[in-house]
C-alpha cells in the first residue's frame, strides 16, 4: 500500500519528524521542496516493517564524504544507499560496504532515486535505480542485528554540503486496497490543488470570514484561520485551483490531504470529502490528536465514480473538503 505521498507544497514539514526546511527554491515538482544542510538527519517514520519500497528524488549541491539514505529500527542503523565523493551509489548493510553501482549522480540536477529493502538474515535484499534504471541490486543477509523491521528513513547531509528532497513516495508490500502499490514507486510529481472558492456544502465554523479563505494558506498558519465542528458530522467542500494537463501527462491519483487537530484528547476523527460528477466520497475515519498533524484520505487512482482516468474537466470540477464526525 502506498504508506507516503509528499510533496513540499503545502509550505510545512509535517511529513517529516525532524531535520528538513521546507523552502521556496530547487523545486523538482510545483514551487517548492525540502532542504537538508549541515551535518543534518531528516527523519520521516513508517510503520515497523521488514520491507519498503522508497522513492527519494534528490538535488545534492557538491559531494561529500557520504551523503545516506539510511534505514533504521528505533537508533539502529539497518542499513543505507550512500552516494561516494565521485558521485557514485553504494549499498551498505549496517556499516558495511556491500556493493556499488556505475551510475554517476553528477551535481545540481535532480535523479528519482528508488530503493527496494527486505530486511532478512538470508533472503533480504536492496536494491537500487536511478531514473528507473537499475544501479545495485544486492540479496543476502541484510539484517545486521536481531532487528527484523524498519520504522524509520532517515536522510543524512554532511557538513557543508545541501540536498534538496522532493516528490517522495514510500510503499510497502500490502496490496490490500487492490491499488497495486506493494512494489517500486515508480516516478511521480506531485501538484497541490488549493481551495479558491466555496464549495457545494458549507457546514464547519470559519474563524473569520470565508470558510475556504481560513484553509488556503501555504504554509499553514495554525491556530490564526482554521475551519472547526464541535458537533459532527458537519463537512465542508471547496471549490479548487487546477493544474492544466500537458499532452504526456496524466493523473496518477488524486488524494484529499488535511492538516488537523482535536481541541482536547477525546478521540476525535476526521475524514476527507472528494466529489466528483455530483458524487461525494469519503475517506475512513482518520483519527486526531491534540498537535497538527498532517493526513491522507483515501488514493483513488481512477476517478470512483466512473472508474476510469481522470481526465482534464474532472480536475477542473474537483472539490474537496474536511469532514469532522
Amino acid at each position: 500500500m502506498r504508506i507516503k505521498n509528499t510533496g513540499a507544497e503545502t509550505g510545512d514539514v509535517l511529513a517529516f519528524v525532524t531535520g528538513v526546511t521546507n523552502v521556496a527554491t530547487n523545486a523538482r515538482s510545483g514551487s517548492r521542496s525540502y532542504s537538508i544542510t549541515n551535518n543534518i538527519t531528516a527523519i520521516m517514520a513508517v510503520p515497523a516493517k521488514a520491507e519498503y519500497y522508497f522513492r527519494v528524488p534528490i538535488k545534492i549541491t557538491a559531494y561529500g564524504t557520504s551523503f545516506r539514505w539510511q534505514w533504521f529500527n528505533s537508533t539502529n542503523d539497518l542499513g543505507s544507499v550512500r552516494m561516494n565523493p565521485i558521485g557514485l551509489l553504494e549499498v551498505y548493510v549496517g556499516g558495511t560496504l556491500q556493493a556499488t553501482g556505475t551510475i554517476s549522480l553528477q551535481l545540481n540536477a535532480y535523479y528519482n532515486i528508488e530503493i527496494h529493502v527486505k530486511v532478512d538474515n538470508s533472503t533480504g535484499i536492496i536494491a537500487v535505480k536511478v531514473d528507473g534504471v537499475p544501479d545495485v541490486n544486492f540479496s543476502g543477509d541484510t539484517q545486521p542485528a536481531a532487528l527484523s523491521t524498519i520504522d524509520s528513513l532517515r536522510i543524512y547531509n554532511q557538513t557543508g554540503v545541501t540536498a534538496y528532497v522532493d516528490d517522495i513516495a514510500i510503499n510497502d508490500t500490502d496490496n490490500s486496497d487492490g491499488l497495486n502499490d506493494n512494489a517500486w514507486c515508480g516516478d511521480g510529481h506531485y501538484v497541490l490543488l488549493v481551495p479558491n472558492a466555496a464549495g457545494d456544502v458549507t457546514e464547519l465554523t470559519p474563524s473569520a470570514g470565508a470558510n475556504y479563505t481560513c484553509v488556503d494558506e501555504i504554509p499553514p498558519n495554525g491556530d490564526t484561520d482554521y475551519v472547526s465542528g464541535i458537533v459532527g458530522p458537519l463537512r465542508d467542500l471547496y471549490n479548487l485551483s487546477t493544474y492544466t494537463l500537458l499532452a504526456n501527462e496524466s493523473v496518477l491519483r488524486v488524494v484529499g490531504l488535511l492538516r488537523s487537530r482535536e481541541e482536547s484528547a477525546s478521540g476525535d476523527n476526521v475524514r476527507t470529502v472528494v466529489k466528483t460528477n455530483a458524487v461525494e466520497y469519503e475517506s475512513v475515519n482518520i483519527p486526531v490528536t491534540t498537535v497538527y498533524s498532517r493526513y491522507e484520505g483515501t488514493n483513488y487512482k481512477v476517478n470512483p465514480q466512473t472508474s476510469a482516468a481522470w481526465v482534464q474537466a474532472e480536475l477542473d470540477a474537483l472539490q474537496m473538503g474536511p469532514k469532522v464526525v
